[in-house]
């Protein structure tokens, strides 16, 4: 299971035993989330498994993301969802760090942001593939970036997000105010084998 889910239902879980006697409609919709986080994560789970089973079965990003985003609504927020190019001339890694940027970006939004909307575009190119997740949220100081990263509560995932995207050379740029809601800009090359090779890296 997804580390990140598993701290979802964890975090909800604690949050309803924290309001269960001063705000009890806190507590149910934090036991509401925490059992979403966790069919998400059962979701995830059955998708690795038949993975698993059928070696030929060839990963779609745009059908993943659609069930990603499918799952994740929960009431709380909507999600509009865009996807257009061809996904076929990408490397699997690349579009598997799409795909796992999109899940974690969703899934800090759910805890953190307070958003009631959520906009998912994916764009693949020729040369380089190109995803925005914006939500009209709380937003935060970005200054602040270098120390929620070393936070391991309120980091925002943005440093394992960071993390994955550097294994296929691709870039981050956090856009956000407080009130103002928070924009993330991923860009990742076609296929960084290509690209390292191209540069004499490998």
């Amino acid at each position: 299971v997804p580390l990140a889910l598993q701290t979802v239902v964890t975090i909800q879980l604690e949050k309803a035993l924290a309001y269960k006697d001063r705000n009890p409609d806190e507590a149910e919709q934090a036991l509401l989330d925490a059992k979403q986080a966790a069919s998400a994560a059962l979701k995830d789970v059955r998708r690795s498994v038949r993975s698993l089973r059928d070696a030929d079965a060839g990963f779609s990003l745009q059908i993943s993301l659609a069930e990603l985003v499918d799952g994740m609504a929960n009431g709380r927020f909507s999600i509009n969802f865009e996807f257009s190019g061809d996904e076929a001339s990408y490397s699997r890694s690349v579009l598997m760090a799409l795909y796992r940027t999109s899940q974690e970006g969703l899934t800090n939004i759910q805890k953190h942001a307070q958003a009631t909307a959520v906009k998912l575009t994916v764009h693949l190119e020729e040369a380089e593939g190109k995803l925005i997740l914006q939500d009209n949220g709380q937003g935060f100081d970005t200054v602040t970036l270098d120390d929620l990263a070393i936070d391991p509560y309120h980091s925002f995932g943005l440093q394992g997000i960071q993390e994955r995207l550097e294994l296929v050379r691709g870039q981050m740029q956090v856009i956000s105010q407080p009130g103002q809601g928070t924009i993330l800009q991923i860009t990742v090359p076609r296929n960084p084998t290509i690209l390292s090779v191209m540069k004499g890296d490998a």
